[in-house]
This record gives C-alpha cells, sequence and structure tokens, in this order.
C-alpha cells in the first residue's frame, strides 16, 4: 500500500489498539470517499460501500475476516455503456509488518482458504484502504453490457466466432469454391 498519499477511505488502527480477542468494525464510505474512490478505480460511480470485519492480533500479525457490500457504476469495456454493479463478498486479510515482507519473496503455494497479505509500518493498519483495495479486487475486469453483442452487430463490427482466422478461411474457401 503505497502511504505517500493518503487513502481516499482511511480508517487507521494502531497496533497497541487492537486486542488478541476479536473486535468488529463497521466501516462505511461517505460521499467525497466514494466519489474519490471512483475516480481512482476509473468507476463511473460508487454508489454505496460499506464493510463488516471482525479482527484480532496475533504477535505483530493482525487476521481480519469480513464481507464488504458495494454498489458500483463500471464502464461496458465493449460498449463503454454504464453497468450497475453489485458487491457481495467476503474477504479475510492478513496485516504484516513491513519488515516480514522479505520472507514472501520467495514464491509460496496457497490455498484459497489462505489469507491475503497487506504490509503495513509505523504500527498501523488501514483496514478502509484495505477495503477500497479488495472492492477493486471483486470487481470484474471487463464488464459486459448485457444487450453488448446487439450494440456492437448494429456497429457493424463481428461477432468473435465470425472475426476469427478460422472464420475468414472457410469464408475463403467458400468464395474459391463458386470461381
Amino acid at each position: 500500500m503505497d502511504t505517500s498519499v493518503s487513502p481516499e477511505f482511511s480508517r487507521i488502527f494502531n497496533l497497541n489498539q487492537i486486542s488478541e480477542q476479536a473486535q468488529h468494525v463497521s466501516l462505511q464510505a461517505n460521499d467525497i470517499e466514494k466519489s474519490a474512490l471512483a475516480k481512482r478505480f476509473s468507476l463511473k460511480a460508487i454508489d454505496s460501500l460499506q464493510a463488516n470485519i471482525d479482527f484480532y492480533r496475533e504477535g505483530t500479525t493482525v487476521v481480519a475476516h469480513g464481507r464488504i457490500k458495494a454498489s458500483v457504476i463500471q464502464n461496458c469495456s465493449a460498449t463503454g455503456l454504464p453497468l450497475p454493479i453489485m458487491v457481495d463478498e467476503d474477504f479475510a486479510l492478513r496485516f504484516q509488518p513491513e519488515e516480514s515482507e522479505k520472507d514472501f519473496e520467495e514464491e509460496i503455494e496457497l490455498s484459497p482458504d489462505d489469507c491475503d497479505t497487506v504490509f503495513y509500518s509505523n504500527s498501523r493498519i488501514d483496514l478502509g484502504e484495505a477495503v477500497a483495495e479488495t472492492l477493486l479486487l471483486v470487481l470484474p475486469s471487463f464488464p459486459r453490457h448485457p444487450d453488448a453483442d446487439q450494440i456492437l452487430t448494429k456497429a457493424g463490427v463481428l461477432p468473435e466466432e465470425k472475426a476469427s482466422p478460422f472464420s475468414i478461411l472457410e469464408k475463403l474457401k467458400a468464395e474459391t469454391a463458386n470461381k
């Protein structure tokens, strides 16, 4: 996480405030935070963003499990049309001090149950920024409007199956056979 600029949705917790007993926090982005995050993530809008998180400390590691709920508007990757997206996802994070980052330089196998690792410095974790980054990770990379194929066809764009090299060869073969 880049600490040179203050994140748009920052919720800082000092390590000495986090106990070994699970704590619960509910986070909700305000209008200014939602607007700034939408700009940062190249989204048309973020209508709502909230997370419920249970977290606790194990030595210098903080473990967080939660659920993120959001309503965003992305642009369709094919047409640019606005596309509403609803997010309702569980997540698990493990916050480690930056000094331990060198321990993660070699590749390790992770199971789907393993937590994503976020590194922190100065004995401070930012749950808000972690939620924002989680939102970005769970959004579709190439969202597609339900009417995209119809719109593209009307605009003269060939569907993928008709634009493939094999379909072009078939067309050439048919033209050659007709001569």
